[in-house]
Parts: C-alpha cells; sequence; structure tokens
C-alpha cells in the first residue's frame, strides 16, 4: 500500500492551500514520501518518490510510566520510525494505587483488569511472556503479515508489570511471544519490543536495516 503524506496532510489541515503555506514555511516534513494519492491513484506532484505503509494499528499496552530516561527516549526513536510503515502507539495505561499493599496474586489480578478493559472485541492481543512463543525477527515479520492478511485492524502487544499478567490476560490473548531467554526488566522489555516491531516492518518492506 501507498500512502500520500501530501494527500493526509490535506486532510489534516483543511486544503491545498492551506497545505501550500505549510510547506513552505517547513512545518511538514517528508523523509520519504509517496508516489500516489490515497482517493485517485494520480501521481503526486507535492512528494515523488514512495514510502510502504501497512493498514493496521499496532498498540503496545502497558501499566506505568518508563522509570529510565534512556529506555523512554529509544522508545520514542524507533516510535517514529515506525511511522513511515504503520499506525503505531504506546498506551501506558496507570499503576494501580497502593501496590506495596497488596499480594503479587491481588496486584495481577487488578493490573488484568485494567488491561482488558483497553483491549476492544476485535483486537488480536499478544502478551510478551518469558515462557511465550521465541521467534526470529523474520519470523515476526511473518506474523504481522499474517495478521494483515486476515484483514486485523489492530493487534495489541501486551506488557505486564513485575510480577507479569494475569490468568485473565493470558485467557484473552490469542498468542504469546518471548524477546529472550534471559531475564529482562518490563522496561527493557518495552524498547526491545519496539526496537524488533521496527526491524519487522523494514524486512516486510525489503529495506536493508536487517541482515541475517
Amino acid at each position: 500500500m501507498l500512502r500520500c503524506r501530501g494527500c493526509l496532510a490535506v486532510q489534516k489541515y483543511g486544503s491545498d492551500a492551506e497545505l501550500d503555506v505549510l510547506w513552505k514555511k517547513r512545518k511538514l516534513k517528508s523523509s520519504a514520501p509517496p508516489t500516489r494519492n490515497m482517493s485517485t491513484g494520480a501521481a503526486c506532484t507535492l512528494f515523488p518518490l514512495p514510502v510502504v505503509v501497512f493498514p493496521m494499528h499496532i498498540i503496545l499496552l502497558c501499566i506505568g510510566a518508563t522509570a529510565k530516561g534512556f529506555l523512554d527516549e529509544g522508545i520514542k526513536e524507533y516510535s517514529k520510525r515506525l511511522e513511515r510503515y504503520t499506525a503505531f502507539s504506546v498506551q501506558v495505561l496507570p499503576p494501580i494505587r497502593n501496590a506495596q499493599s497488596l499480594t503479587e496474586a491481588e496486584l495481577k489480578q487488578r493490573e488484568g483488569a485494567r488491561f482488558l478493559e483497553a483491549i476492544q472485541p476485535g483486537d488480536a492481543v499478544v502478551v510478551l511472556d518469558e515462557r511465550g512463543t521465541e521467534r526470529t525477527s523474520r519470523g515476526l515479520s511473518k506474523h504481522l503479515q499474517t495478521e494483515m492478511n486476515a484483514g486485523r485492524k489492530r493487534v495489541v502487544f501486551i506488557v505486564g508489570g513485575v510480577y507479569g499478567l494475569s490468568n485473565d490476560v493470558h485467557a484473552r490473548a490469542s498468542s504469546s511471544l518471548r524477546l529472550s531467554a534471559m531475564t529482562l526488566t518490563h522496561d527493557m522489555v518495552r524498547l526491545l519490543f519496539v526496537e524488533q516491531l521496527y526491524r519487522a516492518f523494514t524486512i516486510l518492506a525489503g529495506e536493508k536495516y536487517h541482515h541475517d
């Protein structure tokens, strides 16, 4: 699928004239703009180069803010890179209050309820879990392609809290994914996953970021 950033900008800002003003002021940027107008299929005169865009919204669902600034900066960097390929967002749910007064089981149950409230009925849900299925980077790209081929609109990847995910969340998931056999902090998992997601889309787009 080719997406015209010029045409999308028109939809966002209202008119060709307004877009032209913003473009001249350099408020609109495009590192790799596309060739075709989404609605008409005509060649886009504003932006002559192609970019591949995949029609699926991917959400990374987690609870509590990322504690380390350098990890958060890395997540933002790869999230920005992903904008070129697909709709992607990190949805951070508020942490459970007075968590220190709860048992591990109670905390997982309350966090699980919060996760389930954020999931829509038609979502494909993948939990990131140390007991999940290991995939190569190409394996992850094939999984994403399978979801797109099935017409999936939203795929939600869930990173649990410090104690992991409740049984209810696992029951709602359609699959699970393990990033490493080693133990990782839940904050580190967020960054590693977003980078792997970016890598998977460069594979699907036939770009040279990934090397086997």
